[in-house]
């Protein structure tokens, strides 16, 4: 490629560039690629002998590239490495060296040259001798770095410098020496309200010193080329030298080197001259030739170097638009006459070949990636520079076009294509092929970002805006060079033309695969296959727009061309194609009549919203027909359709029964609501939401088939939505987001930026602008309007520029555009008569009578007022707009405060031209503020593709993700991961710079300012180099760098970097930007004396007139200020402006009205612990949320004071922290101190200063506050707020609520000995939760995936012994008086097992619980509307049971979700009473029972004796109740009567009536079920023998299923025993829950298991909960030993007692595992326990209980591995395979399968006296923690959240 042969080094060079792209060491570049590098030291060569860092991975070419960019190597080339004199191959891998290893000597070797090689090495000598400049980078339109000139002190040694060269490092001396000696005050310009806006202080001179001469000149020699019998004899070059001596030398190149010859001017003679050595290296001749060389040389190496990332040349070029202030005096001699840059023409490059060559480059490991994408950002960057380059000699007329169309020429030059591409009426003509050639760019870059997808490819492209004209660019496809001719006779087939419009029909498994790849493509790019109609009326499947074309290039390769229509059409711009439809054939034509004459009526099409037309104006033409929608833009629209689509289908699903129910009820209702959202929204698929658009609707050429005609208008709504989208979604929030933003868009760029962010094509800003003038906050948005207006104008100035400069000849264009510049910027601005200038500029330059002929052509008779016409009518056609640019610039300068500066900025950046770098005046009407002589180049402005580095921008993603989780170690580690990824690759491109920066901000977040202000020194230099000196971007980093130094005590530094990025705000866009506000915030914390006040007074200006005067900004500048005024003495405006901070501050948090008086207003309320409580502000009172408990006092404290024997500072009252205040300001304000404050009540406070506070009080005053009358008469210290005395402020509980816990009680109000209530006790008990969440589960809480679990108390104590219903009373007439708090106690507690047995009083508790959660789950869900957890159930003692019954009598499905009212009556299965009679063949007694007006209803409550006295005998009397009543039994979750569970049966008994006949099952009624007009029930007794006992109440249900149900101390077995129950069937569970947990501690005399009434073949013992900390309690411990020890003694026997029992019983012999030999784990020995209880027990049991024995000895390892998997592995690696495979024992399925019954262990106190400890025991479950860390795990675990361990 050229460039890299112009620097000598062709491939091998340009892969040495890249690696020196990371020769500087980054201090955060350290990662584990490093892993693999080790030192070696370099010798040899003549160069002095250092080490080298080289890594195992490279190849010994790469080492030898490393080395050659090396300073001390440079510039030697043609080197090789050897290893114990043995010299390597250069493709060899360093790590398969043989004794290559840490500290060995590698040795450079000389080889000989060849004649390609030399060249390449005197390329290479030249980069030295043109070593660039300070100036050089504004010579060549490159935008500097400006940071070395800000940071760079005389005082400075070169030994403070850094490693990697920067210039910042300094010790603290030296920082403090700076600050106060380098504080100098601003210049006039930069102050607040200043006019003045100098260029030159732009780009002030760098301290750097111009780069050395080191030569006169250097060229080929006149005698060059050798000879014919001079190159036999190994001549290659000629070449002379005049040194800086002015000596004179010829000099020869040959293999060996280089040597002086003997030739002169006019004599040649080849032979070497006398004592002239032979030199390998060119600079090595060149200081024995000349001293002054060698002296300039050796100070170069020797001095100082700036970082590579200042002096490393960009992948790309960006454009300066400023030039040297004189262009004359920087330029020197490059010594391009030495021939080294020309390159033939038949070297030519094939870019395509080599960018689909670096493409293809092996993926597999990061190394090849890194390689990989160094390749293609090396070949794209080569292939821009070429681009560039060809546009120039273009345009400038250096190239004949290849073909013969005048209209459309089209170029070869270099191994590029380069055309403007071809008018057309359809697309607009000149502007339509325009916008053709940028959206060409656009869709290679689509299909250049899927990195996924491989083997389709993309020709490389660049288009060029050069002197008004664009140029497309591409490299040649394959397959495409021959002639026209050719390729017009050749069929497709053969042109490998397999997939267009112009493709024709064919099938080829090559085609099937282009296809295959053009559908992912496709699937990427949100595209629709859709079918046209194509030529001969066939269809054509496409899968992108109706021009693109898929073809085999003759590499063998897939390539897609043609892609500008790749995204679909933008319908807000389509006003032709709206009106006339789409090209429609056969039967559409006649609906198609039908359509226009109901549109001609004023019908709305679908997919506009209402008066869109009227209220937008679009759709609406557009000057050219290719207005397509972005590519942001179709995400953005796609994810808005999927939230429509979420909606819809939460709504239908709750319409239907919810979300849960449809998703576990297997039916269609959730296929139904997802096909109906399907459908709404627009989804291609009606079962699944996919979302993609067809880019060919819309277009007018375009002709579907009539089976597509659904499909298409489809299609047509879709667009019109995402065009509406635009409009009704995405520019309002583009607008708020800058009305409450300070770093909003300030030039054109950044607005381009933003808007492109949101998908709003830059042809919407007509739009914006009316969008801010309709807006209430039309006056904050001032800044907005500003920049909209100014890119609206330089737009449209460009497009008129480059019609401009199609009449200007090349001599003419310098005066030309400072011709068109004039009258851009000055109003009426009228050109001087030809004659006159012509005769100034004769007498000055002395051209003659023929200087001035260029004036006389078309451009110099432009005026301002033309163009201005010009502009406007650009502007009125593009963006809409007529009145607003006004009638000139001043109008632009006056309405909206644009300065002409900033727009002639930003026409300069648009079309390239660069202006030489003075102070123009802009304001004078009566000169020319621009000259000829200032316009010094016009550059090519290159559009091209971005190349990204795919694994260091998924590393800054994935660090932007955890940064947005809180997680900032993580972030921080991904962020140096990118960066390290970056520098392997290229530091020099945007997104690296974005990189750089947020790893500064992590970094001073997290406190390590000093590693924030290294990374932000070299974020500076990549925007400076990379965005532009004055961009944006630019400006931001530089305010951050200037706070990160600031931090470090650089005030200095910071004041410079804050006045720069102020000096940069100023020129881009002015001083009425929120951000100048920002700057001046920090200026006014940096800066001293009066200058301090302006910025700070004009910062709070304009954050008041932004942002408001309530805002956070607004509030820190009033207390900055009041804190300057303080310092100053002006304490009454401090106090003013502290007193309007306060206000702002108090009211973001919401409690202003109570601080500054007392305003109206309603209550404040605020949410606190939890939200479990509310604090009523101005009440100061804090109310429970869900319990009823007495208000508490809240104070505000402020003042506090601390007595002798006080161990914490106490608060007072706040009307005397009142007093307080006040006294203590005025004491603040006056600087009077020794005041002293006295109170009513004696006491007395003495303010000495602001340290020492002291309160007295009088003898004999009792406060409540003072522990003892001693310490009356001894003064308190005072404290004036929480920042001066030492108080913990806790942090409080995590936001986020993972589950939802109630917790029932048990009898009685206290809940343990302490005599605590529920609510105190569940409160401990959510500590200890809170308390093992932080430790358990340490790490998922620092990765966000756990929150915290709320336990509500359910309290049902209260209503049953409340005033309702008068129990209390009732049982204390009956009780008597003796031991009276005994018998109190009684009624109090174990009277409530009573009262729950009671039909009276059960319906009222269980109503109570069921109502009291159901209202605490509503409360809880309307306070946390967020909450989408599961909620589980605990009962303590008879609180289990009552919930065990209510869980027991939930009903599924949609009637348990609207549940039955319990007054409702019931109904028999719909039967009628004569259906009923038939069925009982008693027709005859139908007309009795009528007659009567009895239905089954009534029928169901009568008595036998109610039917004797109708006269119905004994018979059919009890047929018809027993019918009933049996009847009326089985449906009795229609009623609200017992739930007859499956597995809850007990046998029937028969009873006897009193008339001698029996009955099965019920027996005649006493009394009637009724519970309508009464709080309590009158229950049948005669219904105890029915289900499992239960009374026969109505059971509510509860409005959620819980996930767990916990019992606590549960009496439950033990109840349902006494209801006769003998077995609970393995297959039961609870209706509505899925899991039942019972928990006991061994000493309680309350709880009973449930095991055994479920698994009664064997005994199995309950799961013991181990201990929080990870261990067995210490008795238990040694109990287990002495176990083992016992049953080391008993193995022979158990063995023996086995062998004889298997016998007996017959049981088969693998029913039992063997116990291995040795077997001391603790698994091991709890089996053999286990065996030998099961063959003990087994001789009561048949044959069938052997495998369920096998399994119960799976237990005691299930729970080892099931609570401590982390610390098992002896254990595990002790059991066979074959055990480890053994399912778990499954005890029924109330716990799905798991076991029920968990015992706690017991302290080893208790263990000394059960009885003892028997009552604590039942109530020790509210503090132990090891059954809250079992409720947690069994939490966390359905959340899939690992349970942690933590150290001990």
């Amino acid at each position: 490629m050229k460039d890299k042969v112009r620097r000598g080094g062709g491939r091998n060079q340009a892969k040495a560039d890249a690696m020196s792209m990371t020769g500087g060491k980054d201090d955060v570049g350290v990662r584990q690629h490093e892993d693999t590098s080790f030192p070696v030291k370099i010798q040899g060569a003549g160069v002095e002998p250092f080490d080298l860092q080289v890594h195992g991975f490279w190849l010994v070419q790469d080492a030898v590239m490393a080395l050659l960019s090396r300073d001390e190597v440079c510039p030697r080339s043609n080197l090789s490495l050897s290893l114990a004199g043995t010299t390597l191959e250069p493709l060899a891998e360093l790590q398969s060296l043989k004794g290559l290893k840490p500290g060995a000597i590698l040795r450079l070797v000389e080889e000989p040259y060849t004649a390609r090689s030399s060249r390449h090495h005197l390329a290479r000598v030249l980069e030295l001798l043109r070593a660039s400049g300070p100036q050089d980078a504004l010579r060549e339109g490159r935008s500097p770095s400006i940071l070395e000139t800000l940071t760079h002190t005389h005082t400075q040694t070169p030994d403070s410098r850094i490693p990697n060269g920067k210039t910042l490092k300094r010790s603290l001396s030296n920082t403090k020496t700076e600050t106060t000696n380098q504080d100098v005050a601003p210049p006039e310009y930069l102050l607040p309200g200043s006019s003045e806006r100098p260029l030159m202080a732009l780009l002030p001179h760098s301290s750097q010193p111009e780069a050395p001469s080191y030569l006169r000149d250097l060229s080929l020699s006149c005698w060059n080329p050798a000879p014919g019998h001079r190159k036999l004899q190994g001549d290659f070059l000629y070449i002379t030298v005049v040194t800086m001596e002015e000596r004179r030398c010829d000099i020869t190149s040959c293999p060996k080197g280089f040597f002086l010859n003997r030739s002169t001017e006019g004599v040649f003679d080849p032979r070497p001259a006398q004592s002239s050595p032979v030199c390998h290296s060119f600079t090595d001749l060149l200081c024995y030739i000349s001293p002054v060389f060698k002296q300039t040389l050796t100070t170069l190496k020797n001095g100082s170097q700036l970082p590579p990332v200042e002096v490393m040349p960009t992948p790309y070029h960006t454009l300066s638009w400023l030039g040297p202030p004189c262009a004359s005096r920087t330029h020197k001699n490059t010594f391009s006459r030495l021939g080294v840059d020309e390159q033939p023409e038949t070297q030519a490059p094939d870019w395509n070949e080599e960018m689909q060559v670096a493409r293809d480059l092996p993926q597999g490991s990061l190394e090849e990636r890194l390689q990989r994408d160094r390749a293609i950002l090396q070949v794209n960057g080569a292939f821009v520079r070429a681009v560039t380059q060809g546009a120039e000699m273009v345009v400038d007329g250096f190239v004949d076009p290849v073909n013969g169309n005048p209209e459309d020429p089209a170029f070869l030059w270099g191994g590029l294509f380069i055309s403007q591409g071809a008018t057309s009426a359809m697309f607009g003509g000149y502007r339509g092929r325009r916008a053709a050639q940028r959206l060409e760019l656009q869709g290679v870059q689509a299909y250049s970002n899927i990195t996924e997808l491989q083997g389709l490819h993309i020709l490389p492209t660049a288009i060029v805006d050069y002197r008004g004209v664009r140029l497309s660019a591409q490299g040649l496809a394959p397959g495409l060079e021959g002639s026209e001719q050719d390729q017009a006779a050749a069929a497709p087939a053969s042109r490998g033309l397999l997939y267009g419009m112009n493709a024709g029909p064919q099938e080829s498994p090559q085609r099937r695969q282009l296809l295959q790849l053009l559908a992912q493509a496709a699937k990427y790019l949100s595209l629709q296959r859709h079918v046209v109609v194509g030529h001969n009326n066939h269809k054509v499947p496409l899968f992108t727009s109706v021009d693109a074309q898929g073809l085999l290039g003759a590499d063998g390769r897939f390539y897609i061309l043609d892609v500008f229509r790749t995204f679909p059409a933008d319908a807000n711009f389509c006003p032709e194609v709206e009106t006339e439809g789409q090209t429609v054939t056969g039967e559409e034509e006649s609906n198609k009549s039908c359509e226009e004459g109901e549109e001609k009526k004023g019908c709305v099409k679908e997919g506009w919203p209402e008066n869109y037309h009227s209220d937008a104006g679009l759709p609406k033409s557009f000057p050219h027909g290719l207005c397509r929608l972005r590519p942001e833009l179709v995400q953005a629209f796609i994810q808005h359709k999927h939230c429509q689509y979420t909606q819809h289908v939460r709504e239908t699903l709750d319409e239907n029964g919810g979300l849960e129910e449809c998703a576990t009820a297997c039916d269609s209702r959730a296929t139904t609501a997802v096909r109906a959202a399907c459908k709404a929204v627009g989804s291609v698929s009606d079962i699944i939401f996919e979302m993609r658009l067809n880019p060919s609707v819309f277009s007018p050429e375009v002709s579907f088939p009539p089976g597509e005609s659904t499909t298409t208008k489809l299609q047509e709504r879709l667009l019109r939505e995402a065009a509406a989208f635009i409009i009704t979604h995405q520019i309002p929030a583009f607008l708020e987001y800058c009305l409450h933003s300070n770093e909003a868009p300030m030039d054109g760029a950044s607005l381009k930026q933003a808007l492109h962010q949101r998908g709003i094509s830059l042809r919407y800003l007509g739009h914006v602008i009316t969008n801010i003038s309709q807006s209430e906050h039309k006056e904050r948005l001032r800044h907005i309007m500003r920049s909209v207006i100014g890119e609206i104008f330089t737009r449209s100035t460009r497009r008129v520029f480059n019609n401009f400069l199609q009449g200007v000849d090349m001599p003419s264009l310098s005066a030309a555009v400072s011709h068109f510049l004039c009258c851009l910027l000055v109003p009426h601005f009228t050109p001087a008569p030809v004659g006159e200038e012509t005769k100034k500029k004769s007498r000055r330059r002395g051209r003659g009578a023929g200087a001035g002929a260029a004036e006389s052509t078309l451009w110099s008779t432009l005026t301002g007022a033309e163009l201005w016409n010009l502009i406007c009518q650009d502007a009125a056609e593009t963006y809409g707009i007529s009145d607003d640019l006004g009638s000139g610039p001043n109008h632009l300068v006056e309405h909206y405060g644009l300065q002409k500066l900033s727009l002639l900025r930003e026409f300069c950046l648009k079309t390239g031209v660069q202006l030489r770098l003075r102070d123009y005046v802009l304001d004078n009407q009566n000169k020319a503020p621009i000259g000829p002589d200032d316009v010094l180049n016009i550059f090519p402005v290159v559009k091209h593709i971005e190349m990204p580095t795919v694994d260091a921008s998924k590393a800054h993603r994935t660090a932007q993700a955890f940064i947005q989780k809180g997680l900032l170690d993580k972030a921080h580690e991904n962020l140096k991961e990118a960066v390290f990824l970056f520098g392997r690759v290229c530091d020099l491109n945007p997104e690296a710079c974005y990189c750089h920066n947020l790893l500064a901000k992590v970094a001073f977040v997290q406190g390590k300012a000093a590693e924030a202000r290294s990374i932000q020194l070299k974020a500076v230099v990549i925007s400076e180099r990379v965005f532009g000196f004055d961009h944006p971007n630019t400006i931001q980093q530089y305010a951050l760098l200037a706070v990160y130094v600031f931090a470090g005590g650089e005030t200095a530094l910071a004041q410079k970097c804050l006045l720069r990025a102020r000096l940069l705000m100023l020129t881009v866009h002015g001083e009425d930007h929120p951000y100048i506000a920002t700057l001046d915030t920090c200026l006014g914390l940096v800066l001293t004396g009066d200058q301090k006040e302006q910025f700070l007074k004009n910062a709070l200006r304009l954050n008041t007139s932004f942002f408001g005067p309530s805002h956070v900004h607004t509030a820190l500048n009033q207390h900055l200020l009041a804190q300057w005024m303080c310092s100053k003495g002006e304490y009454r405006s401090a106090m003013t402006h502290e007193k309007e901070a306060l206000t702002a501050f108090t009211s973001m948090v919401s409690i202003s009205a109570c601080e500054i008086g007392d305003k109206e207003g309603g209550e404040i309320v605020i949410a606190v612990e939890g939200e479990r409580y509310d604090v009523h502000v101005r009440e100061r009172k804090r109310y429970a949320v869900y319990w009823e408990q007495g208000p508490t006092e809240v104070r505000r404290c402020s003042w506090f004071y601390k007595g002798d024997k006080d161990t914490r500072f106490m608060p007072y009252p706040e009307d005397f922290c009142k007093n307080l205040e006040e006294a203590y300001m005025i004491a603040v304000t006056l600087n009077e101190w020794k005041r002293k404050l006295e109170f009513p009540n004696g006491e007395t406070v003495i303010l000495h200063n602001p340290k020492l506070i002291m309160q007295y009080q009088p003898m004999g005053l009792q406060d409540e506050w003072v522990s003892s009358p001693s310490e009356q008469t001894r003064p308190r210290t005072v404290k004036r707020g929480v920042d001066n005395i030492s108080v913990e402020i806790p942090d409080g509980e995590p936001e986020k609520v993972d589950h939802l816990v109630f917790m029932v009680h048990g009898i009685g109000p206290a809940c343990d000995l302490r005599f605590r209530s529920i609510i105190q006790c569940v409160n401990d008990f959510r500590s200890a939760s809170l308390s093992l969440l932080a430790s358990h589960y340490k790490r998922a809480q620092q990765d966000g995936q756990v929150g915290r679990v709320e336990f509500l108390p359910v309290n049902w104590h209260s209503a049953l012994h409340g005033d309702a219903t008068g129990v209390d009373e009732d049982i204390q007439r009956i009780t008597l008086p003796s031991i009276s708090r005994l018998r109190h106690f009684t009624n109090d507690t174990l009277l409530d097992l009573f009262f729950y047995n009671s039909p009276t009083y059960c319906q009222t508790i269980v109503d109570t619980v069921a109502s009291e959660i159901n209202k605490l789950h509503t409360l809880f869900k309307q306070r946390h509307t967020e909450f989408n957890g599961a909620i589980s159930v605990v009962g303590h003692s008879l609180g289990s049971l009552i919930l065990f019954d209510l869980l027991t009598n939930q009903r599924t499905g949609s009637e348990a979700r609207e549940g039955v009212p319990s007054g409702e009556p019931f109904r028999l299965s719909g039967d009628t009473l004569q259906e009923t009679l038939t069925r009982l063949d008693l027709q005859q007694y139908l007309d009795t029972l009528q007659a009567e007006n009895l239905d089954l209803e009534s029928l169901a409550l009568c008595q036998d004796g109610d039917l004797k006295d109708l006269g119905i005998p004994l018979g059919p009397r009890k047929k018809i109740l027993n019918y009933v009543r049996r009847k009326w039994l089985s449906e009795n979750c229609k009623t609200g009567g017992v739930h007859l569970p499956p597995g809850l049966q007990v046998p029937p008994q028969v009873t006897s009536d009193h008339d001698g006949d029996q009955s099965s099952g019920v027996t005649t009624p006493q009394s009637q079920f009724h519970r309508a007009q009464s709080v309590t029930s009158a229950v049948d007794y005669e219904y105890f023998n029915v289900g499992i006992g239960q009374v026969s109440i109505d059971y509510p249900q509860l409005a959620f299923h819980p996930q767990t149900f916990f019992a606590f101390g549960s009496p439950i077995g033990m109840f349902l025993t006494v209801r006769g129950l003998k077995h609970i069937d393995p297959n039961y569970t609870f209706p509505t829950c899925k899991s039942f947990y019972n928990i006991y501690h061994p000493y309680d005399p309350v709880a009973y298991r449930l095991e055994p009434m479920i698994v009664t073949e064997v005994d199995l013992e309950p799961m013991l909960i181990p201990h929080h900390k990870g261990r067995k309690r210490m008795h238990l411990e040694l109990k287990d030993s002495l176990t083992r020890m016992s049953m080391d003694l008993k193995n022979n026997v158990l063995g023996s007692l086995r062998t004889a029992w298997q016998s007996f019983a017959r049981l088969p012999v693998a029913a039992l595992p063997p116990v291995d030999d040795g077997d001391t784990t603790i698994a091991g020995h709890l089996q053999e326990t286990q065996a030998s209880a099961a063959v003990t027990d087994s001789a009561k049991r048949d044959g069938k209980s052997a495998d369920i024995w096998t399994k119960i000895l799976e237990w005691p390892r299930a729970l080892h591995k099931h609570y401590f998997k982390g610390s098992c592995d002896e254990v595990e690696s002790s059991v066979s395979a074959e055990q480890r495979e053994q399912s778990e024992i499954k005890v029924g399925m109330l716990n799905g399968g798991r076991r029920i019954d968990f015992v706690l262990q017991e302290k080893p106190i208790e263990s000394f006296n059960e009885y003892l400890f028997a009552i604590q025991s039942h109530l020790c479950y509210w503090e132990s923690e090891d059954t809250a860390l079992l409720l947690l795990k069994e939490i966390y675990d359905k959340l899939g959240v690992a349970f942690e361990q933590p150290q001990q």
